[in-house]
């Protein structure tokens, strides 16, 4: 599946490869120079609020939307932080697949150490082993949200 990625304002900018058969080593595939890193897919579609669920992939995103971005894995650059500030963010419900705060703690916290210096992040620890935000219904994601610890 070819997955067109777009910047802050809607004008496209690279693409993703992502593999459907779950047998292949790489999930997805990015071109060389795509600079995946200083975009957040979906960005462009946020409007009209100052609050996001941060999520990883962007099937992830497209599942929870309009009300998400992906920043591509388990982090989140110092550019993908600019682009949510400039476009009015103060609120992050950052969730990451169960594997990101179970399995890969450290980065995990260091997403939410660099979230937290400039936004208030509630911390959506997904309780199933080996699940992501799309196993989960939408009014699921938002009782969790409801009930997360918010910094």
């Amino acid at each position: 599946v070819i997955i067109p990625i777009f910047n802050r304002g809607g004008g496209y900018r690279t693409f993703i490869a992502r593999s459907i058969d779950q047998s292949v080593e790489k999930k997805y595939l990015f071109p060389k120079g795509g600079a995946v890193s200083s975009l957040l897919y979906n960005l462009h579609f946020i409007k009209n609020t100052n609050k996001v669920w941060l999520v990883e992939g962007p099937f992830d995103s497209i599942y929870c939307f309009p009300f998400s971005v992906a920043t591509f894995g388990k982090h989140i650059s110092y550019r993908q932080i600019q682009l949510l500030r400039i476009h009015g963010i103060n609120t992050v419900y950052l969730g990451f697949d169960y594997d990101a705060w179970a399995i890969t703690p450290n980065l995990w916290n260091r997403t939410v150490i660099s979230l937290r210096k400039y936004f208030y992040v509630y911390e959506i620890k997904l309780p199933i082993e080996n699940t992501d935000p799309t196993n989960y219904t939408i009014e699921q994601l938002y009782e969790f949200g409801r009930h997360a610890k918010g910094y």
